[in-house]
């Protein structure tokens, strides 16, 4: 069973103070398929990503995570909800894929979510807050093969206390990635 809290957007305080020069940042960042917010705990990287998005015109699906999901599958299962509360019914044949008693391999997952992704016509965000909760190198294979062909709609928005080990020299070197850290909040 999944918790459905998982996929709320923390709400913004209403004594926040609105950081224009962060907001412009994360518009601006938005064009690339990665933007990384990555800063230790307590410098407002949820609370400045979540009152971005209450202004961003692109639509979103937030998936908060943690330490208990890293298992692929479990995880898969999160994702595909966030997307699928996006754009109902889209990633069918993924879901297929993930209903059986075994998992296929990583790769042939994520080339499935890359396809069905593909077919999807409208540019959308999709939020993983607390990334540095996630060691499962499985997960991090298909989040990977995400940014490895950038999808002309999908733009991920991670928010961590740490690097992901996603190749992020390479992304800095081909300009798909935008980065907020704790220098910059």
């Amino acid at each position: 069973m999944l918790r459905r809290t998982k996929f709320y957007r923390p709400a913004t305080p209403q004594d926040l103070v609105i950081r224009p020069r962060l907001l412009d940042k994360l518009s601006q960042g938005v064009s690339h398929p990665l933007t990384l917010v990555c800063a230790p705990a307590g410098y407002g990287k949820t609370i400045l990503v979540s009152s971005f998005l209450e202004t961003c015109a692109l639509p979103w699906a937030w998936l908060s995570l943690d330490e208990n999901d890293n298992d692929l599958r479990l995880f898969l299962d999160y994702l595909l909800t966030a997307l699928d509360n996006l754009f109902p019914g889209s990633l069918h044949r993924t879901q297929l894929l993930l209903a059986g008693p075994t998992l296929p391999p990583p790769t042939l997952i994520a080339d499935n979510l890359i396809n069905e992704l593909a077919e999807l016509e409208r540019e959308f965000i999709l939020v993983l807050d607390d990334v540095h909760g996630i060691r499962n190198a499985e997960i991090y294979s298909v989040l990977a093969a995400l940014l490895r062909h950038p999808l002309p709609g999908l733009r991920l928005l991670l928010i961590t206390r740490q690097d992901p080990p996603l190749g992020l020299g390479t992304l800095r070197a081909r300009d798909q990635v935008s980065e907020i850290r704790s220098r910059d909040l």
